[in-house]
């Protein structure tokens, strides 16, 4: 899943837990910590506002009712590091089983460019075509399905679809399916109000589907004050 900056890619991937959460799963979190994650998910699970939910945080009043997201979440689990490197997800996903009794349906990883420290080697496009690869065979060997997420280009306009040239460094010829993820409220050729309607809606395309076969050139959708995502 390859998003522009600020379009929401992190949010995109709990969205999906979210929606599969009666599937075990594991966040594998390098840019956020645990406790934003655990945060966001609790807005999203209890479609209360996110930014109501961070500023009591922040002030330290925890919500009461945030332990009770195990009873929604019974086999999920979140994973942050700066750095997290294949063998250590193979480690997380048989400790998952041992703690469990069952493996992981899916794991969402964000993202690319920091697995296995890629973006710090300095490679660029190299490392992070490599990481994919990588992950790939990673993916076979653990038989596990992986929604990963992808910065997009900053070359590129952040208003604009996203098109196959849109995956910074590459590394998206190895996905069964690529999908995009932009906001059109960035573009600044709308003038305020309409920029301010369009303000928490998020556009979506297919741009790569080598298992149904089929693509999509938009999908809209609207990022709610809970942080859920949903179609228009």
């Amino acid at each position: 899943m390859v998003g522009r900056s600020g379009a929401g890619k992190s949010l995109l991937g709990q969205n999906i837990i979210w929606n599969n959460r009666h599937l075990p799963s594991i966040f594998f979190s390098m840019e956020m910590p645990y406790t934003l994650a655990l945060a966001r998910l609790y807005a999203i699970t209890t479609n209360t506002s996110g930014t109501e939910i961070m500023d009591a945080i922040e002030s330290g009043k925890v919500p009461d009712d945030m332990w009770e997201l195990i009873n929604h979440y019974p086999m999920h689990a979140i994973v942050d590091g700066a750095v997290i490197g294949f063998e250590d997800m193979s480690r997380y996903v048989t400790e998952f089983e041992s703690a469990f009794k069952q493996r992981p349906a899916f794991v969402v990883v964000d993202y690319l460019e920091l697995l296995a420290g890629a973006k710090r080697s300095g490679e660029g496009y190299l490392a992070v075509d490599q990481v994919a690869t990588t992950l790939k065979d990673w993916a076979k060997g653990e038989e596990m399905r992986v929604f990963v997420l992808h910065q997009a280009n900053r070359t590129e306009p952040k208003w604009k679809p996203i098109t196959e040239d849109s995956p910074r460094f590459g590394g998206f010829t190895e996905a069964d399916q690529l999908i995009g993820l932009w906001k059109p409220s960035f573009n600044p050729e709308k003038d305020y109000y309409e920029r301010l309607a369009m303000k928490d809606e998020i556009h979506l395309n297919v741009i790569k589907n080598r298992v149904y076969g089929e693509e999509t050139e938009l999908i809209k959708a609207r990022l709610l004050p809970s942080l859920r995502i949903e179609a228009i």
